[in-house]
């Protein structure tokens, strides 16, 4: 169970989320929140999905995915509130 997070990453085609702005915005927001995970990752849908999650209990097993979709629809102040939201979850 806990291991499951790094069996899902291969099967949904998860990638790391690519360097720029908007990683540098989430990582420096994750650090203001103090929540540890171990990647935020990349769902790439072809724009068929919006949707965000967290996935694992410890962090270091604990992914951050972002659809393709969320990420070029939302700005960067949606976007600290979807990982808010996902921080609430874990």
């Amino acid at each position: 169970f806990v291991l499951l997070p790094r069996a899902v990453k291969p099967l949904l085609g998860l990638q790391p989320l690519p360097h720029g702005p908007t990683r540098d915005r989430l990582e420096a927001t994750a650090t203001r929140l103090n929540f540890r995970y171990t990647a935020l990752l990349l769902w790439p849908t072809r724009g068929a999905v919006a949707n965000a999650l967290v996935l694992g209990i410890v962090p270091w097993a604990r992914y951050v995915i972002f659809t393709d979709r969320l990420l070029e629809t939302m700005d960067e102040y949606e976007l600290d509130a979807v990982l808010g939201h996902e921080v609430g979850h874990a």
